[in-house]
């Protein structure tokens, strides 16, 4: 088995709910075009707040 990690990095200019979209509209066409792939998991970051952990 192989695991492949991508790191996305948001566009200046595109907001976090437009970039979330894009990301899972980027997730159904790897399923649906990828020859093999067997399993396709997404793991989107979470925002983080600021004085976290404090």
């Amino acid at each position: 088995m192989h695991t492949i990690v991508y790191l996305f990095k948001r566009k200046p200019g595109l907001t976090r709910a437009q970039f979330s979209r894009l990301y899972l509209d980027h997730g159904r066409l790897m399923v649906r075009f990828a020859i093999g792939l067997l399993r396709y998991e997404q793991f989107p970051a979470r925002q983080v707040r600021r004085g976290w952990p404090n």
